[in-house]
């Protein structure tokens, strides 16, 4: 008893749709993302010069904010103790 024709092409098809679907979504995988890697590398400049004025921004605080408090605990209010009174 030989194979059967008609099994043979009802199971191979459904296969062959799948290995197509498949191939055409790498395919259109790899189109777009060689056409969408320069707007990636874009955006992630653009994400990274963000991060960076951020931390110099906080740097620049950080700096005013130290400076004023140590101007600030250099002076000592009349009757503090390590005030030198005129007597």
């Amino acid at each position: 008893m030989g194979p059967v024709p008609d099994l043979e092409a009802s199971v191979a098809r459904p296969v062959l749709q799948l290995a197509a679907a498949g191939v055409i979504g790498i395919v259109i995988w790899k189109v777009l993302s060689i056409l969408l890697l320069p707007l990636l590398g874009t955006f992630l400049g653009f994400l990274f010069m963000i991060v960076k004025v951020a931390l110099v921004v906080g740097l620049i605080v950080l700096a005013f904010w130290f400076l004023k408090r140590r101007g600030e605990t250099g002076k000592t209010e009349p009757g503090e103790p390590g005030e030198a009174t005129a007597e």
